[in-house]
């Protein structure tokens, strides 16, 4: 009887024996399984980043042209506007004070120091010296009217 006993206990321990073997090389390929997953991940999380840092700067590129844009039409629109303005003698000195031509008062006469400022104007700006204000005097110095 003692020989039985011993030789069941011989199985179950070769038994038990091949299941933790068999476990511990089952436990093993799961961890080398998990860290090559790790490993994709990390890889994904890093090309998942570089995607996002493009759009990012895609989005900045964007919102900075939109911005530049929007400013040129802005500026478009204001010289647009102030060049279908009719050149009175008050936006004349205006403009022309605004240019940096004119330092008298804006008083709405066009006197010897205004003509004078106006002919530096179109000097400067290579137009027609005649000391008027006609369309195309007008056309360049009408830009300075929205600028304080």
């Amino acid at each position: 009887m003692n020989g039985r006993y011993m030789g069941l206990l011989g199985l179950v321990a070769i038994t038990l024996t091949g299941c933790a073997g068999h476990r511990a090389a089952q436990t093993q390929n799961l961890h080398m399984q998990m860290a090559q997953l790790d490993g994709r991940i990390s890889i994904l999380e890093n090309h998942l980043g570089l995607i996002e840092g493009k759009a990012w700067n895609q989005r900045e590129d964007v919102s900075y042209l939109r911005g530049r844009v929007e400013g040129m039409q802005s500026n478009f629109g204001a010289s647009a506007s102030a060049t279908t303005t009719k050149p009175t003698p008050r936006r004349i000195q205006t403009a022309l004070k605004n240019a940096g031509y004119y330092a008298g008062s804006v008083d709405g006469k066009v006197g010897p120091q205004t003509k004078q400022a106006i002919k530096e104007f179109q000097r400067t700006h290579r137009l027609a010296v005649d000391g008027k204000v006609g369309p195309k005097t007008w056309m360049q110095l009408a830009q300075y009217l929205s600028i304080e």
